[in-house]
């Protein structure tokens, strides 16, 4: 079980690895600049392209972004976040969505409720 404090304590150990491994792998601005000739460039490719291209092809950099979000979410977000598809877009899969509402939040029927949501739409 996860407690309140432990929640926050994940998210600033997790948070700037999730959020700024790709400014220390890419560096420069992960914008475009105002002048296209101004964009940092790696092999000739725009850097803010490059940024776009590891965030959208890399799923464990997603899955942590994201789980370091739902760390502190409400139980009803994050069912909402997987029925919406939106969790297994950023890679989980309904037996990580599961275990993660056992962690956060103590057993009760609206847990077990959230639990047969996440199972009963899991495809």
């Amino acid at each position: 079980d996860l407690g309140v404090e432990d929640c926050k304590e994940l998210q600033l150990l997790l948070g700037p690895l999730a959020t700024d491994c790709l400014t220390a792998l890419l560096p420069g601005a992960p914008h475009s600049a105002a002048d296209p000739a101004q964009d940092p460039q790696l092999s000739g490719l725009p850097l803010h392209l490059l940024h776009a291209c590891v965030l959208g092809r890399c799923t464990p950099l997603r899955k942590l972004r994201t789980l370091t979000q739902l760390l502190d979410a409400p139980m009803r977000d994050i069912v909402a976040l997987w029925e919406q598809r939106e969790l297994q877009a950023a890679g989980f899969n309904a037996d990580d969505v599961q275990h993660l509402l056992c962690a956060l939040f103590e057993a009760s029927e609206y847990r077990r409720d959230a639990l047969a949501r996440v199972a009963a739409s899991s495809w």
